[in-house]
């Protein structure tokens, strides 16, 4: 299994062997910028040889698949509900996936389109959200929505269930 790797606001991303758990913190300004997935291939001091691959992103992200409720709103001031999946959750935004069986699919989205999204976190308090976002990535499977940014206390229940142990 391939491993990701944070790079920090300081360019630098730490490497863990998987064998031993020997540490050893790289620059990776070079590929900071780079718009594509970026594969490293580390040698450990103990011999051992893994892949990592470098996450640019500022925000952590979880993979979940949470069921929600999501309203969008279309510009005539109509709105339709779907129920849909959330793929991956940051306290930045999520990956919205459309169920294949529904009629509703990709092609229905705009760029910075509002949707509604209301959900249950799956943590033991099931913490509902119901929180307004913005399409941000449009594939033709899955969207990628962005939060408002006045979400502050919405975005710290996120971050409590996205931070927990598991």
């Amino acid at each position: 299994m391939i491993k990701k790797v944070h790079i920090s606001a300081s360019n630098q991303a730490t490497f863990v062997c998987p064998e031993c758990f020997n540490t050893k913190t790289v620059d990776v300004k070079k590929y900071k910028t780079m718009n594509i997935r970026t594969k490293v291939k580390s040698t450990c001091s103990c011999g051992f040889i893994w892949t990592s691959i470098l996450e640019r992103r500022t925000r952590f992200r979880v993979a979940v698949n949470i069921p929600c409720n999501c309203t969008y709103m279309g510009a005539s001031g109509s709105s339709e509900t779907n129920q849909m999946r959330i793929a991956d959750l940051s306290t930045s935004g999520m990956k919205i996936t459309l169920d294949k069986n529904k009629s509703i699919n990709t092609d229905t989205f705009s760029f910075d389109d509002p949707i509604l999204v209301d959900f249950n976190l799956e943590n033991q308090d099931r913490t509902h959200i119901k929180i307004m976002t913005h399409v941000k990535h449009i594939s033709k499977s899955y969207l990628g929505a962005e939060f408002n940014n006045s979400v502050h206390d919405i975005s710290k229940s996120i971050g409590s269930y996205i931070f927990r142990p598991r």
